[in-house]
């Protein structure tokens, strides 16, 4: 495995067995504002898990570009926005 295969698999582990869980117990249901700093997958990579499993309010991207994860999460949003 790549190091970018163990980042990931570390990331979504700690997203999905300990934030989102910790989030809902504290009564959180929806995110109002998600902030990405930059794409970095250190910064951006456990954004899509939020994204499943909760409503987001705004997103705020920095104005520099975007890269592919930046791509991706957009994306992700879009097709959220556009599903019932």
């Amino acid at each position: 495995m790549g190091i970018g295969t163990i980042e990931e698999s570390r990331t979504e582990q700690l997203v999905s067995n300990k934030l989102i869980p910790f989030f809902r117990s504290l009564g959180i249901s929806k995110i109002d504002y998600l902030i990405i700093t930059h794409g970095d997958y250190d910064h951006i990579g456990g954004a899509s898990f939020l994204v499943e499993e909760f409503p987001i309010g705004m997103v705020f991207l920095n104005a520099n570009g975007q890269n592919e994860q930046e791509r991706k999460l957009i994306q992700m949003l879009q097709k959220k926005k556009d599903s019932p």
